[in-house]
């Protein structure tokens, strides 16, 4: 016995009719003045938002500025920051704030009750490493010390006379 195979229709559902009462706006023939997308020109007023909403956050700049629509992309702000000096020296600053917002959220952290020490571990070793990388004279884990006095000649006239004592021993 064989079967015949009969090809499945699928069911189409019809496309709604535009209502004629409503005009078509095409993107390409915007209302003039309509907010269209993030902002791009600088303004002194939006730099200080995103530098105070920077500072008093943990989250990533990048989060920062998916989540607030009225925030460039990312990469704008990156180009601000290469262009305009201020803007760059706020951000800097800013990231200090946040470094000391994050050391705060460190405590919180290890003070938590909850269960889970990986988590808590993987959390503070996060913060820990981004407030080295970003503040690493406030933060970081290697000290620097640099020398800024210069030998003086009693010191130099000795050091000569070690070396070419040990030059004569050897």
């Amino acid at each position: 016995m064989s079967r015949i195979l009969e090809p499945k229709i699928k069911k189409c559902t019809p496309k709604k009719k535009a209502d004629p009462k409503q005009p078509k706006i095409r993107p390409s023939r915007a209302v003039p003045g309509a907010k269209m997308g993030r902002p791009t020109v600088y303004s002194q007023e939006l730099a200080d938002k995103i530098i105070k909403t920077f500072s008093n956050s943990a989250r990533s700049f990048k989060k920062l500025c998916e989540e607030n629509d009225d925030f460039p992309e990312l990469s704008t702000v990156y180009q601000w920051s290469s262009e305009k000096p201020d803007f760059s020296e706020a951000l800097d600053i800013a990231r200090v704030k946040r470094m000391t917002l994050m050391g705060d959220e460190l405590s919180e952290i290890s003070d938590e009750t909850i269960n889970d020490p990986a988590r808590d571990r993987l959390r503070v070793q996060t913060r820990q490493w981004l407030m080295s990388k970003y503040s690493p004279n406030r933060f970081g884990d290697a000290s620097k010390v640099e020398v800024t006095n210069k030998p003086s000649s009693e010191s130099l006239k000795l050091l000569a006379e070690l070396i070419s004592q040990h030059a004569r021993d050897h």
